[in-house]
């Protein structure tokens, strides 16, 4: 296999870690820049503005650096910067600067990665080139997030960005010493076409697919202060939660694509939306019992994890839809629902509410989903 691959997927894995480990940490941060918990579950918010502010301007930034090589190293290079920030921040807006730029690069990353996995081997092992990559997302939730989790623990919350600004030392030294100097990135590939969302198709399949996202988010950025402060797990519990967690989103994209084969991609959405659903309508009420929360927490992030597969055979299903699969287009749809999910989440908090009921903007924003999904599926039939 060739050392370039594994450069692009360790990439992966430090932005994937940089993303969500900030949910193993969130209560620490918290008490450690001494703030609310709703004003840090933000910190989840602005990383993926970054996401989206990175993706607007991408295109011209691939017109200047047109170079793999050196975009990539660029891009992991802000990364490093904006965690070692990250790392020396005193105050909430300093960390929210740094919170924003650790996320600009990590969609141009993902795209200009694939870019260059298709450049780098020939078609015919492309499958499994692109598998390493998953096997790198694997890592991440299954091992990275948790190792994080732990080292911010037992030692301090910002040790997680010390050891995610390390791994992007590693990355760039790797893509410097093992990635060719020929190929080049098409800029072309960051366009972003949204003239697509004249037609009502793709703006009810881009609102099915911000719904889901936010709906997750919303308690899913709080998921440390519930299993600690509600379920009452010990604060060091939390890596092992997230591990689960990372268990969760490994099973929702490999039983997804199983059920890929058997059903059509309406009825498997339907079936990930509903699991949402459910974890998000039972956490109000039982998240207090230790291992119900485990479970409900399980079943939600196996659902959204399998929910990736549907929206995208959905969205490829006709033409009028096919723009939401494309990279950029879907990563900042995605991004959008995290940002919604995160900031309204934290409204219950916000009026005296305890943190479970951070789920009741989900399970509005999830029913919304579904119902949308069933009106689309009777009305048009366009994703049938």
């Amino acid at each position: 296999m060739k050392k370039s691959l594994i450069a692009l997927a360790c990439g992966t894995l430090g932005f994937s870690v940089t993303e969500f480990g900030m949910m193993g940490i969130l209560s620490a941060v918290s008490a450690g820049l001494n703030i609310a918990i709703t004003k840090a579950g933000f910190l989840i918010a602005i990383y993926a503005v970054g996401i989206c502010g990175g993706l607007a301007i991408a295109k011209y930034i691939a017109a200047k650096i047109v170079s793999i090589k050196k975009l990539l190293i660029i891009l992991v290079g802000i990364m490093c910067c904006g965690n070692l920030l990250a790392m020396l921040s005193q105050s909430y807006s300093f960390m929210i600067l740094a919170r924003f730029i650790s996320g600009l690069p990590h969609g141009i990353f993902l795209i200009a990665a694939a870019d260059a996995v298709s450049k780098l081997t020939p078609k015919y092992r492309q499958v499994q080139s692109t598998l390493l990559i998953f096997y790198a997302l694997t890592a991440a939730y299954l091992f990275g997030v948790p190792v994080a989790t732990y080292l911010a623990q037992v030692i301090s919350w910002r040790m997680m960005f010390i050891a995610t600004a390390a791994w992007g030392g590693f990355v760039v030294y790797s893509l410097y010493r093992w990635m060719p100097e020929q190929y080049k990135i098409n800029a072309e590939i960051f366009c972003i076409k949204l003239s697509i969302f004249k037609n009502n198709p793709a703006v009810r399949l881009a609102m099915i697919i911000i719904l889901g996202n936010a709906g997750i988010f919303c308690w899913y950025t709080y998921i440390n202060q519930i299993m600690v402060e509600t379920a009452g797990f010990k604060f060091y519990a939390m890596a092992g939660i997230m591990m689960i967690a990372g268990l969760a989103m490994v099973l929702g994209k490999t039983s997804s694509e199983k059920l890929a084969l058997k059903i059509k991609p309406i009825y498997l959405m339907a079936i990930m939306l509903g699991l949402m659903l459910f974890s998000s309508l039972l956490f109000m009420f039982i998240a207090d019992c230790p291992y119900a929360a485990l479970v409900l927490m399980f079943v939600g992030i196996l659902g959204f994890s399998g929910s990736v597969l549907p929206e995208q055979k959905l969205g490829e299903d006709k033409a009028e839809t096919v723009g939401i699969t494309n990279s950029v287009m879907y990563l900042t749809i995605l991004s959008f629902g995290n940002i919604i999910g995160a900031v309204i989440g934290a409204f219950p908090m916000a009026i005296g509410y305890a943190v479970e009921f951070s789920a009741f903007p989900a399970v509005i924003m999830l029913s919304a989903a579904l119902v949308l999904l069933y009106y689309i599926y009777k009305s048009t039939q366009i994703m049938k």
